[in-house]
């Protein structure tokens, strides 16, 4: 059997505006997820929603989910389950984890 070298987690960056009135709000965190290969994200049947709630295990300085009291939402699936129901988030957080995931040229 082979395996990679590296880590089966990853740390993914996020960055992402939504209006807020007239003014962009920049909003930026990172979540934890597994790292999974190709071959079964591309076989999978499951929507991108439920493999983000499958595979993300955590996030970092997330302040855009919050709590009744206004504090940052700790992350639970409930929270995450809320934040990608927001319009845009699901192809935000999709495109930054295959980014994340893959090898990237060094020169």
């Amino acid at each position: 059997m082979f395996k990679i070298k590296i880590e089966n987690t990853v740390q993914v960056p996020v960055k992402f505006t939504m209006k807020e009135g007239e003014t962009d709000k920049v909003i930026k965190f990172s979540f934890t997820a597994k790292r999974m290969p190709w071959k079964e994200i591309n076989e999978s049947e499951k929507s991108v929603t439920e493999f983000l709630l499958d595979n993300v295990t955590g996030w970092k300085d997330q302040s855009f989910v919050l709590m009744d009291d206004g504090e940052p939402a700790p992350f639970s699936a409930d929270a995450l389950r809320f934040m990608l129901d927001q319009i845009g988030l699901i192809s935000v957080m999709w495109n930054a984890y295959l980014r994340e995931c893959g090898g990237k040229e060094k020169n």
